[in-house]
């Protein structure tokens, strides 16, 4: 078992595929991780990718895990 958190930060200039990698950096970690786990993955979180705006404040992204995770979100 891993311990600790992963992050990743990637910068670059714009058109040269830093979303295109990270999207499909994502799905393929998760799916390996459900190939890894088979039945035990059912319990779990998925990898999560969501876009926000360039600007977008704390809140603005906790509303868009609220979103992914199906949770009410209150204007």
């Amino acid at each position: 078992m891993c311990s600790g958190r992963r992050r990743l930060i990637v910068t670059g200039q714009a058109g040269t595929g830093k979303t295109t990698a990270i999207a499909q950096l994502g799905r393929n970690h998760e799916l390996l991780v459900r190939k890894r786990l088979g039945p035990a993955a059912a319990g779990r979180l998925p990898v999560v990718y969501v876009t926000v705006p360039p600007r977008a404040t704390p809140k603005m992204l906790a509303i868009e895990f609220a979103r992914f995770l199906g949770l009410p979100v209150v204007r």
